[in-house]
């Protein structure tokens, strides 16, 4: 849970994904609001990363935001993790 940022996962992008992706709104912001940009994966840095719009941050939303792609990040290297064990 987040103070200022709402994170809302995306379910039918196209073109279809094999990696989850997200808006990054202002708090209480309304369905069709402009998303402040997204967090999706990176391949390069392989890792979940932020892609922003043209928008203005403080500290406090660039860190809930850095939080949230670390902690997004972490899953999936968790579960590719546990799929190798498992298989």
């Amino acid at each position: 849970m987040t103070l200022w940022l709402e994170f809302r996962l995306l379910i039918n992008s196209v073109p279809p994904r094999t990696t989850s992706q997200w808006q990054v709104l202002p708090k209480n912001a309304a369905l069709d609001s402009e998303p402040l940009g997204m967090v999706r994966w990176y391949g390069p840095w392989r890792k979940y990363s932020f892609f922003a719009k043209d928008a203005v941050f403080d500290c406090n939303c660039l860190r809930e935001i850095a939080d949230f792609c670390e902690a997004r990040s972490k899953e999936f290297w968790d579960e590719k993790r546990k799929a190798k064990t498992a298989g």
